[in-house]
């Protein structure tokens, strides 16, 4: 069953989507997958209001596939990743503290 969430008017969840590739999208810094994730599932633990959520559907330090609501729970958390499209990328990506 694929599910569609609007999270922000221009932004929509369409189905799962790789731990790794939502990674990216908010720390487009990093050169690496790994470094993306780590951060990310860094950012993740140092938050225990975010992790009681994420745990509550589903989510554990091995999740690889982030499901529509788990993707809604992190947007809501830390809004809408950096997606980089072509021509709207700055020289240096812009790193958001979260």
């Amino acid at each position: 069953m694929k599910e569609d969430k609007v999270v922000l008017k221009d932004y929509v969840i369409n189905g799962f989507k790789l731990f790794s590739q939502l990674a990216l999208e908010y720390f487009p810094g990093y050169s690496t997958l790994n470094g993306a994730r780590k951060q990310m599932r860094g950012r993740i633990d140092q938050n225990l209001s975010l992790t009681l959520e994420l745990n509550a559907v589903g989510y554990t330090c091995h999740t690889t596939h982030l499901s529509p609501r788990m993707q809604e729970i992190l947007f809501r958390h830390w809004g809408p990743p950096h997606i980089i499209l072509p021509g709207n990328h700055l020289e240096q990506p812009f790193r958001i503290e979260r």
